[in-house]
């Protein structure tokens, strides 16, 4: 480009709007009104069996909260994507009042509609002073995907009956179109 101006290029499918971009004065291209959000779990516990759904009810109002597009639901714990693209995930989750002993290997799972695509990284069971403490467990996933408009992804309990944990800074739901 000459004169500072910037150049921006397209693959043909998907035409750029410049209303979704803007040029930082060092020259770094920002995106606005990029699909993400990160959602806790907050006021309450959520009982969970085996393949329920986690849901993560506080998506607003905070600093560490926040919805962009409003495209994931705090009553079905759903991220829909609104267009084709990669995204990212990111799930950190605390059980609490977890039993000595139990097996907690892959605690949850993230889906793509009915389909599970990865599974939390702990591989262990539950060890009071190990790998818990004061009878709290925590996983962690990480994920990027490609999804179509309109596929969902929300994350699932994998284990018998669980507790999880109502700290929204620890026990969080995060994406993002990258």
């Amino acid at each position: 480009a000459e004169n500072g101006a910037v150049r921006l290029f397209y693959d043909g499918n998907e035409k750029l709007k410049t209303h979704d971009y803007g040029v930082h004065i060092n020259g770094y291209l920002t995106q606005y009104q990029v699909p993400s959000f990160r959602a806790g779990r907050q006021s309450s516990n959520q009982n969970v069996n085996a393949n329920d759904t986690i849901i993560f009810n506080q998506a607003s109002g905070s600093l560490k909260h926040f919805n962009n597009g409003n495209h994931y639901s705090t009553s079905t714990g759903r991220f829909t994507a609104p267009k084709d693209g990669v995204y990212h995930f990111w799930c950190l989750i605390i059980f609490q009042n977890v039993a000595d002993n139990t097996n907690m290997t892959d605690s949850f799972d993230l889906y793509v509609n009915n389909t599970q695509i990865a599974y939390s990284s702990r591989r262990a069971f539950a060890d009071v002073g190990s790998t818990m403490q004061s009878f709290y467990f925590t996983d962690w996933l990480g994920c990027t995907i490609k999804l179509s408009a309109n596929d969902y992804v929300y994350i699932r309990n994998k284990h018998n009956s669980q507790v999880i944990h109502d700290n929204d800074t620890y026990t969080t739901f995060q994406g993002f179109l990258v």
